[in-house]
């Protein structure tokens, strides 16, 4: 077996090299006014000088939905940590992000595309549900062929892979098996989280509008020598899942419990379309199964992780942990610092929020970028998500720094 390393890293950010638009949380608290007004106009809003006319019980559903539309920069910032989110144009679908992504990874490890060996997309938003898988319409459009110079079917890996929010830090450990598992010769891998959770989202809703937005991320990892190895083998990897946690987040239409055209889709409010979380639920749940639960007797996913590679808590220096909330992030930073951690736990979720399945990528991304990210650190990788599900990884940054 080979070792592997990172070669480089990608973006794609809806605004900057993606057709799309930063929405600042400003934008966003009128543009649910905007979709207030619009209900009203048309008849699927009682005002508030309407209520008197109503059914005690009805007029306590109207207040509800009337209050799920107002906010401001303030209430957003207290309850999530974010500033601002990325959406893409409704031109762009998730293909288009990890395309983007693949594309600047590839440049910056000096890759031209017939040089790679395999394609991972991890993603909870494909372009198609059924087919065809979003990897391939990714290999195509980054121009990666299928027949060698001679004509031969070229052995190229690649699949989709989806596990809610957890999802790239499963899809880079089939990656990592794929790419050390060549025989000869060196295996070139695109690693990529990429997702428009943005547009799942109840847009009547003030709780999840502000925190799911859109991106991409990449790595480029590639086989090489154990000792250049900024892996730790089968150590570097442990994940697990939860399953009676499940309906804390949930989307209940699209798939084969619920199919697509089962619900009536001309009532705005009706939510069965959209998805559903639990936030406060899945706050305590988070924090939790990632650092115990005394009340519980359990252990947390980071104990066990730690004890699996043989690290202590003490000789991590950077924490990637998934962009979820940034009240999770400082509950567990808390948590962790008592238990002796020292290192750097990173944050963008102030200028991206949930990009869910481009979450991780996209704090390496930035992190090496800004220096944050040096050679040699002992990274550790906390992602968390929908099932319940969780996955860590740790590696050693091997990457030169950033030059741009």
């Amino acid at each position: 077996m080979h070792g592997v390393r990172i070669v480089g890293l990608g973006a794609a950010l809806p605004g900057t090299n993606v057709p799309g638009r930063i929405v600042t949380n400003d934008v966003l608290a009128a543009e649910l006014l905007e979709r207030r007004s619009v209900l009203v106009r048309d008849g699927f809003l009682v005002p508030p000088d309407l209520w008197c006319h109503l059914p005690e019980e009805q007029q306590i559903i109207c207040r509800a939905r009337w209050s799920q539309f107002e906010t401001d920069n303030g209430w957003i910032m207290d309850r999530t940590g974010i500033d601002e989110r990325r959406r893409a144009a409704p031109e762009i679908a998730t293909s288009d992000l990890a395309i983007v992504a693949g594309r600047d990874a590839m440049a910056t490890a000096g890759w031209t595309p017939d040089m790679v060996d395999g394609v991972f997309v991890a993603t909870v938003t494909p372009d198609h549900p059924l087919t065809p898988p979003t990897f391939s319409l990714v290999q195509h459009g980054l121009g990666i062929p299928a027949f060698d110079v001679h004509g031969y079917p070229r052995n190229l890996g690649g699949m989709d892979g989806s596990a809610a929010c957890s999802s790239f830090g499963h899809v880079l450990r089939t990656a990592y098996d794929w790419t050390r598992s060549v025989e000869r010769g060196v295996r070139r891998t695109l690693v990529i989280g990429a997702d428009e959770v943005s547009r799942w989202v109840d847009p009547n809703s003030r709780n999840l509008m502000p925190i799911l937005a859109d991106g991409g991320g990449a790595l480029a990892i590639e086989s090489t020598s154990e000792g250049e190895d900024c892996f730790f083998g089968d150590r570097s990897f442990f994940s697990g899942t939860d399953g009676s946690l499940a309906e804390l987040i949930k989307v209940p239409v699209g798939g084969s419990r619920q199919p697509v055209g089962t619900s009536a889709h001309d009532n705005p409010f009706d939510p069965t379309t959209r998805m559903f979380m639990n936030g406060r639920a899945v706050f305590q749940q988070a924090v939790g199964i990632l650092l115990g639960d005394k009340l519980h007797g359990t252990h947390g996913y980071i104990e066990a992780a730690l004890a699996h590679a043989g690290f202590d808590i003490g000789q991590v220096d950077f924490l990637a942990m998934h962009q979820a909330n940034n009240r999770i992030t400082d509950a567990a930073e808390g948590r962790l610092k008592d238990l002796g951690f020292k290192g750097v736990i990173y944050r963008n979720i102030q200028r991206y929020a949930n990009t869910t399945s481009a979450a991780i990528p996209l704090v390496l991304y930035d992190a090496w970028h800004d220096g944050t990210l040096k050679q040699d650190m002992l990274v550790m990788v906390a992602v968390f998500g929908g099932g319940f599900t969780v996955h860590l990884t740790f590696l050693r940054w091997t990457m030169p720094p950033s030059t741009t």
